[in-house]
């Protein structure tokens, strides 16, 4: 988890989860911009300061990493970009299977809805009307 240093106590958190190829720190400059939200960025094994690690490739392994190794202060929101929007909502529903504190907002962005992924291409919600 990367994050600047706060300045004065923050009323919220927020944790980014960047795309599969991006870093943490193009997040955590928002929080120049975000006042009273300190702003957290998801540094995933293989990428940035973590080059060194192997990087994990099954989502389930990494949504299990990540709340090993990271307790979320609340209030919290997360936020997550194409492939760190369907990190953000995995981690949120595996956070609610075990029963602790829920990010009080999920903010995706860049990734189509759960529901596509389930169904597959054909799903009714997801098709462009001729």
């Amino acid at each position: 988890m990367n994050g600047r240093p706060p300045t004065t106590t923050p009323e919220r958190h927020l944790y980014c989860f960047p795309h599969s190829g991006g870093l943490p720190d193009e997040y955590v400059r928002w929080g120049q911009h975000l006042s009273g939200t300190q702003v957290y960025g998801v540094c995933m094994p293989g990428r940035g300061g973590r080059i060194a690690e192997p990087p994990l490739t099954d989502l389930n392994t990494v949504v299990h990493a990540l709340l090993a190794e990271t307790r979320f202060v609340a209030p919290y929101d997360l936020f997550g970009h194409s492939l760190g929007a369907l990190v953000a909502y995995e981690t949120t529903r595996e956070l609610a299977a075990r029963g602790l504190p829920l990010p009080e907002r999920l903010v995706v962005s860049a990734f189509p809805a759960p529901t596509c992924h389930a169904t597959g291409p054909g799903c009714p919600a997801c098709r462009t009307r001729s």
